[in-house]
């Protein structure tokens, strides 16, 4: 059951409902009266001033987001009639035993970045964000009873907003799995563990499947794969393995790091051969229609070409020494990503930053361009709180 965490002074808002005034946050009348209603029943308590509340409007619905009386950072989403999920932060500390124990006992040498309660109908559990030196983090979700990776109804994206073919096509390959869902700009994303408890990314267009990446240990690379990395890139280490499968065949992504150097990744067939189409710089490739967007786009700029799985991906290094991302699918050109420096991001973005989320600090900033706009993606980090990830306009707006 979800907690009682407010006071009964916000009863009152279901009749003259106000917002904040903070840009982004929802204006007064925007949120449903059947919302106000729903959310006033399950926080009453102890006062808490309703400017301390802040209501905005995502892809999911409406999220209401404030702090409980231990400090403690919550979330909480709706759809237009009825409670979806509330996300609590948890301070390590604060964690009950077992939960320490499971992970300790489970995930030996991992230590718990990020913690939050989450409740949602017909379900509640613990969400770990694990961390280790070396090694991908991990998310685990344990529930009141000890159990690992609980069924969890709803992520990011509620099944029930899922294209249909998406849905069928998940069920398919992947029968009596649950996932947590995301939207991302190529396309759908389900998150899992497989039989093996290695993490699994499966990705969807609303009406096909596009990819699979499943997670490796070196120790289970295939000889010939291990071999090839090993004299490729001498003095490298590997960060991350995946094994991916897509609709033109599958092979390995290695991805090397090496101190005072740039991050490698190689993409390696089972034979130990670079897969069709994915050598590095493109060689091998045709003249394709999306190489001859990126010379009308970037005149003059070489580039590194790689296929990916919503089609083909464009890289190359600026003058500043950032990176940029273009990217192409089968309808043309569909995205590009830059890195910004942080001290290069508008006035207004740092402004924004400053006034909304004070005490955090700028990690990650990239200006995304699609073709229905552009937009800055922020990541946030303040130590002792859970990060934070924004895409604001220029003007400081929220996109």
């Amino acid at each position: 059951m979800v907690r009682k965490l407010f006071s009964a002074a916000l009863i009152a808002l279901a009749a003259g409902f106000s917002a904040c005034d903070k840009d982004g946050d929802l204006k007064p009348g925007d949120v449903p009266l059947g919302v106000q209603q729903i959310f006033n029943k399950m926080v009453l308590a102890d006062g808490v001033a309703w400017d301390a509340v802040k209501w905005e409007k995502d892809r999911l619905g409406y999220k209401a987001e404030f702090r409980n009386e231990a400090g403690g950072e919550v979330e909480m989403w709706f759809s237009d009639s009825a409670w979806l999920r509330t996300e609590t932060d948890v301070r390590r500390a604060n964690l009950p035993q077992y939960v320490i124990d499971k992970v300790a006992a489970e995930h030996p040498g991992y230590s718990i970045d990020e913690a939050d309660l989450v409740q949602e109908p017909g379900a509640t559990y613990y969400e770990l964000e694990l961390e280790k030196d070396g090694m991908r983090d991990k998310t685990v979700r344990i529930d009141a009873t000890g159990a690992t990776n609980p069924t969890a109804t709803y992520y990011h994206t509620p099944v029930g907003q899922l294209p249909s073919a998406v849905e069928r096509l998940f069920s398919q390959m992947f029968p009596g799995r649950q996932a947590k869902w995301e939207v991302e700009p190529v396309g759908y994303k389900a998150e899992f563990r497989n039989e093996s408890g290695a993490e699994v990314e499966a990705w969807f267009s609303a009406t096909e499947w596009l990819r699979t990446e499943t997670e490796v240990h070196a120790s289970q690379l295939p000889s010939p794969v291990a071999e090839r990395v090993r004299t490729a890139h001498p003095g490298y280490a590997i960060d991350d393995i995946y094994f991916v499968e897509a609709p033109g065949g599958s092979y390995y992504e290695v991805e090397l790091e090496k101190d005072g150097s740039h991050d490698i990744t190689m993409r390696i067939g089972a034979d130990g051969n670079a897969p069709g189409g994915t050598q590095p710089g493109g060689q091998g490739m045709e003249k394709t229609t999306a190489q001859q967007l990126f010379a009308q786009m970037f005149p003059g700029k070489s580039a590194e070409w790689e296929r990916e799985k919503y089609g083909f991906k464009a890289e190359f290094r600026n003058a500043d020494g950032t990176d940029t991302e273009v990217l192409f699918g089968e309808d043309g050109w569909m995205m590009t990503e830059t890195e910004v420096w942080p001290q290069n991001l508008p006035t207004a973005v740092l402004e924004y930053i400053k006034a909304n989320h004070p005490g955090f600090y700028v990690d990650d900033a990239e200006l995304v361009e699609i073709p229905g706009g552009r937009f800055y993606g922020v990541e946030l980090e303040k130590k002792g709180a859970k990060d934070i990830k924004l895409r604001i306009r220029e003007d400081g707006s929220l996109w």
